[in-house]
């Protein structure tokens, strides 16, 4: 099996950053300008709008998602941690355009810059009240995920909800980003960004969170077209008490 990063990029997040940011290939996630149904996917973690204001939330890898001027226009503290340039730049654009007549908001934003896991070995434990993983945790190969979820267990609240949108390959898509172009059944989960990441995958890796799925949104990457190379799911965690 091919890995998808190189072996001396292992345990950073620089090479995807390179690779797909700076390349232009992000197509696989989303663009969220305002209208994205942020508060729908707060609503599914029991946060609702007149909640919202003075919580502290966690956008990590953001991209240059407009979750982060959004949540901080409801009042949120906002911390958006990502590694690339590129991206970085097109967030400060992003939250300049939404809340350009919102002088307080801004101020709520802290960005963390640089590599994921060295900005966020410096975040205090305990930090957040909500932690807004949308397609954040796919980006990154299986053999980071644990590294990944150990910063999340440690900077999370005993209170802590969590959004979680994950991605699941479409075994029966054979294009150009098939799991496996020659052989459509079989899975190949270190092909990616975004890297196949099933609900029961999540589970194991956040046994001290309470796991539920949406079940309105897509859960199984064979309910995809064929001609569909990849599909998402939301779910939500909450700390276990």
């Amino acid at each position: 099996m091919a890995s998808a990063i190189p072996a001396e990029a292992k345990g950073s997040v620089d090479w995807w950053s390179e690779t797909m940011w700076n390349k232009g290939k992000m197509g696989w996630k989303a663009i969220e300008d305002e209208e994205w149904p942020f508060v729908e996917n707060l609503k599914l973690c029991g946060v609702t709008e007149s909640e919202a204001a003075g919580l502290n939330v966690l956008v990590p890898l953001c991209g240059d998602t407009a979750a982060v001027p959004v949540f901080a226009g409801m009042g949120m503290k906002v911390t958006a941690a990502e590694g690339s340039d590129k991206a970085l730049a097109a967030l400060r654009t992003r939250i300049s355009d939404i809340l350009k007549d919102d002088v307080e908001a801004p101020k709520r934003i802290t960005i963390l810059e640089g590599d994921f896991f060295k900005q966020m070995s410096e975040v205090p434990d305990n930090t957040f009240d909500l932690i807004y993983d949308r397609a954040s945790m796919v980006a990154l190969t299986p053999d980071m995920r644990q590294q990944y979820v150990d910063i999340m267990n440690r900077v999370a609240k005993p209170t802590c909800r969590m959004y979680f949108e994950g991605v699941m390959r479409n075994p029966e898509y054979t294009g150009e980003h098939a799991l496996y172009p020659s052989n459509p059944d079989q899975v190949n989960i270190e092909r990616g960004p975004p890297h196949h990441t099933t609900p029961e995958m999540v589970q194991k890796l956040y046994p001290s969170w309470d796991y539920t799925l949406d079940e309105k949104s897509l859960a199984k990457g064979t309910g995809v077209p064929p001609e569909v190379p990849f599909g998402g799911y939301r779910s939500t965690l909450s700390r276990k008490a």
